[in-house]
Formats: structure tokens, C-alpha cells, sequence
């Protein structure tokens, strides 16, 4: 039996299925570091090596946490952003429909408040019968 030493196309396939997140690579270091660190006297020329590994580990998971935090900030702001959108709109709506009341649907001066104004040209061909026939 032959082991294929060449990586998929794409990393979330194959042997490197879920682990490619950051979470699951942290989760895999401090796995390691954590084994690494009981046994370190049996290694002691890995002892820097894994002095730094933990450091990069403590890193990665303030960076982790930051991305969350920053990550939440987002949704907030997205929700907020739609709120305001929907409260605008409607809003718009309202004085649109007041100003349009008020001033006339033809008048110049809605333009001034950023609405267009109404048709005001020759209103299209009605509906009129063809030659020749009868109207009853």
C-alpha cells in the first residue's frame, strides 16, 4: 500500500480536514507544547524551541480572542446599519409623501429637497379604438 505524499488541491480536504482554522491549529500546538512541556527533561535541546512555541501560542489565542471581539463589534454595527436604514427609509418616506403634499407633485421646488418632481409632460397615447371599428 502506497501513502500519497502531495496535498489536496484545496487544504479543507484530505488529511487536513478541519484543521485548517485557526482555533484548530491552536488547539493542536497547545496539544503538543502541553505534552512537549511534562516530558521537556527528556528534550533538553527542545527546551527553547518550546519556550518560543508557547509564546507563539499565547499570541495566536490574544489574537483569537481579539478577532472575536472584533468580529462581534461587526454584527453589532451591521444590525445597528440596518436599524438606521429601515428608520431613514421610512422616514424619507414620510417627508417625501408630506412635501410632495404640501408643495404638489409637479413643483420645482421638490428638487431642492432631493425628490424628484412629477411627470410633467404630454401624458402617453390613450387607449383609443382601432380604424374601422365600432364602438357599441
Amino acid at each position: 500500500m502506497s501513502t500519497d505524499t502531495t496535498l489536496p488541491a484545496h487544504p479543507a480536504k484530505g488529511n487536513l480536514r478541519g484543521q485548517t482554522t485557526l482555533a484548530a491549529k491552536i488547539d493542536r500546538w497547545e496539544n503538543m507544547s502541553d505534552n512537549l512541556e511534562a516530558q521537556i527533561a527528556a528534550f533538553p535541546q527542545l527546551k527553547d524551541f518550546q519556550v518560543e512555541f508557547q509564546q507563539v501560542i499565547d499570541e495566536a489565542k490574544a489574537l483569537r480572542t481579539q478577532m472575536k471581539a472584533i468580529e462581534a463589534a461587526a454584527l453589532l454595527a451591521t444590525t445597528r446599519r440596518n436599524q438606521l436604514i429601515r428608520s431613514g427609509d421610512a422616514l424619507f418616506s414620510r417627508l417625501s409623501h408630506g412635501l410632495r403634499s404640501v408643495l404638489g407633485p409637479r413643483s420645482e421646488d421638490l428638487v431642492r429637497y432631493g425628490l424628484k418632481r412629477g411627470k410633467t409632460g404630454p401624458k402617453g397615447k390613450s387607449a383609443q379604438p382601432a380604424a374601422g371599428a365600432t364602438i357599441p
